[in-house]
């Protein structure tokens, strides 16, 4: 991810892991030799497409507590100590507490937070879209019938989209100098690149509409300019075929 949420969510486990080790008398290396960046991306990537599939729950991760079991107990067989009854069940007891603090990585923070608002979100952004159209279609008969002319009503479209494509320039920088994200004062760190990337990302979203609008732009900029030199060559006709 670019956000380096995987990366840096991995930095963690591999420390909670090491320290939940040393308590065991199991190595760094051992502790941490069953999950990997990719893994951890690829059950996010899981998390987020059961989250907006309706699934609300957090998903289980049997596989890693099977894995850092077998780690465990392959640490101790190389050592030449007798696994009995008693280091089993304590092996097992880190092994799940190695599959929550995993299954607590590769979730949606917050998810039971945004899950009760997102119905709400989403209406506001219909309501929100149609508000827009609804300005945008008074705005274009007030300049149908204000301006007489095919020529003055493109020259108020271009000046509008200018200044569209203005504001949606401007909001992504004036955000970034006034809104320092990176100061964020949040735990767990793979939480807040995360929150970072992602909204950063949802405002870098303008400049793509302002690209939008400048082509818009440029598009009527040339017919306007090539209906004024057709007008242009017809007035120079017309006078020349008065004198």
């Amino acid at each position: 991810m670019k956000s380096g949420y995987s990366a840096q969510a991995l930095e963690n486990l591999k420390e909670n892991y090491t320290s939940y080790g040393s308590a065991g008398g199991m190595s760094s290396e051992v502790m941490t030799s069953f999950i990997t960046a990719e893994q951890i991306q690829q059950d996010l990537f899981r998390s987020i497409d059961e989250f907006y599939k309706g699934n609300r729950e957090k998903l289980q991760h049997p596989e890693v507590g099977q894995a850092a079991k077998v780690a465990m107990a392959a640490s101790l067989e190389e050592r030449g100590i007798k696994i009995t009854d008693e280091i089993d069940s304590a092996l097992e007891q880190m092994a799940q507490l190695c599959q929550t603090d995993y299954e607590n990585y590769v979730r949606i923070s917050l998810a039971s937070l945004v899950a009760a608002y997102m119905p709400k979100l989403t209406k506001l952004a219909w309501v929100a879209a149609g508000v827009v159209a609804g300005v945008t279609l008074i705005a274009l008969i007030l300049v149908l019938s204000v301006q007489r002319t095919a020529p003055a009503r493109l020259r108020w479209c271009i000046n509008a989209f200018s200044g569209a494509a203005l504001f949606c320039v401007l909001v992504p920088i004036l955000f970034r100098i006034f809104v320092k994200m990176e100061n964020l004062r949040l735990s767990p760190a793979s939480f807040k690149n995360l929150l970072v990337s992602y909204t950063n990302s949802m405002v870098n979203v303008f400049f793509y509409f302002g690209l939008i609008y400048a082509l818009v732009v440029v598009a009527m900029a040339l017919a306007w300019r090539a209906a004024f030199n057709r007008s242009k060559q017809a007035y120079q006709a017309r006078k020349a075929m008065e004198y």
